[in-house]
């Protein structure tokens, strides 16, 4: 297991239930920050209670998100909706301590930090704290996100796809323009920054922009563009921690299997979470591929049994994703959305609404 992410660590917890004899390789130190929006879709509470986990996450979490709303330059409101089946903010780092710890007592050996080179062979040299180990396992997951190591070792990765969008997230001290949403998301620039109120005073920004637009890629100063086009976001207070980046955007996979890896999260396949699903879609790709191989051996059956699981419950939602990504980078789609939002039926505007808009 290459990555201590959600989708690694659940993967993990999974496989060792099954009487899996498994090893966690993560190269972030325990509660190091990461490029994360902080929220979690209330599906992936769903989730979390086939694994019996999902009392210890919201034991973890800072607060319920009971509503979403997109806003366009100018404070102008695009989409508003209180959400009676909200999900909850959920910092990565509580997120992922609380899951490896999970991991740890199914049994699984966590190694952290650690690094892990997967050679074409199919064998894995691990680093830890000096040391260096080489084995060759049976299977070997990868769950290190974007720019996935395994996948490119693997041969799993179409380069002429490649990005051009950078993301990045910090918190701050205050923030007034989200309090009492779940999220804020600001649209403008062909990108968005995603305000996520944590505490009274305190909030979470995530941030995803395309290179080449007219608003700066840098972190600060894209926070300085957005305040000046959005009065509301004028009220964040001072950055608080480390600002987290990533990107560019990196290639596409062409698959999610070889005849000894899998690869789940981010590394399986990766749109922009414009919908707040991003950590939802990572534990629903490890509970597929839990299921894939069930009680048996990850062989040809096993491997096409999670292709066709991630196809059909995974690709769906990252093309939705991707359709709503395509309409933020297009100014004049933008304002179409926008005119229809008017005309549309306050019923169907609401299900729609509901598909959308992060919570």
């Amino acid at each position: 297991m290459i990555g201590g992410g959600p989708a690694g660590s659940v993967t993990a917890i999974g496989l060792a239930r099954r009487g899996w004899s498994l090893q966690l390789v993560d190269a972030r130190p325990l509660g190091g920050a990461k490029c994360c929006g902080h929220c979690l879709h209330p599906g992936a509470f769903d989730l979390l209670r086939a694994l019996s986990l999902e009392r210890v996450v919201r034991s973890i979490a800072l607060a319920s998100t009971p509503r979403g709303r997109v806003l366009l330059p100018g404070d102008r409101i695009l989409f508003d909706e209180v959400f009676d089946d909200g999900g909850a903010v959920v910092t990565r780092a509580a997120l992922d301590a609380a899951l490896i710890a999970a991991a740890q007592a199914a049994g699984v050996v966590v190694r952290q930090p650690a690094t892990a080179r997967v050679a074409a062979d199919g064998s894995v040299e691990v680093h830890e704290r000096g040391h260096r180990v080489s084995c060759r396992p049976t299977l070997i997951v990868g769950a290190d996100g974007l720019g996935s190591g395994v996948a490119r070792a693997a041969s799993l990765v179409d380069r002429s796809r490649t990005g051009r969008k950078f993301g990045f997230a910090c918190d701050v001290e205050r923030s007034t323009s989200a309090r009492g949403y779940g999220i804020s998301m600001h649209v403008a620039g062909g990108g968005y920054l995603g305000v996520v109120q944590e505490t009274d005073e305190s909030a979470h920004l995530a941030g995803l922009l395309p290179s080449g637009s007219d608003a700066p890629t840098r972190p600060r100063d894209a926070m300085r563009w957005f305040a000046e086009r959005f009065p509301s976001l004028r009220a964040l207070g001072p950055i608080v921690g480390p600002v987290t980046a990533a990107g560019p955007m990196p290639w596409r996979t062409t698959g999610r299997t070889t005849d000894r890896v899998a690869l789940v999260g981010d590394a399986a396949g990766y749109v922009e979470p414009f919908t707040g699903e991003g950590m939802m879609w990572a534990i629903q790709s490890a509970l597929l591929l839990v299921d894939a191989v069930g009680d048996g051996a990850f062989d040809a059956a096993a491997r096409g049994r999670y292709e066709s699981a991630w196809q059909e419950h995974v690709e769906r939602r990252l093309r939705r994703c991707a359709l709503v990504a395509g309409i933020v980078e297009r100014p004049r789609a933008l304002r179409t959305v926008a005119a229809l939002r008017v005309v549309v039926p306050a019923v169907l505007a609401r299900r729609a609404l509901r598909k959308l808009v992060p919570r």
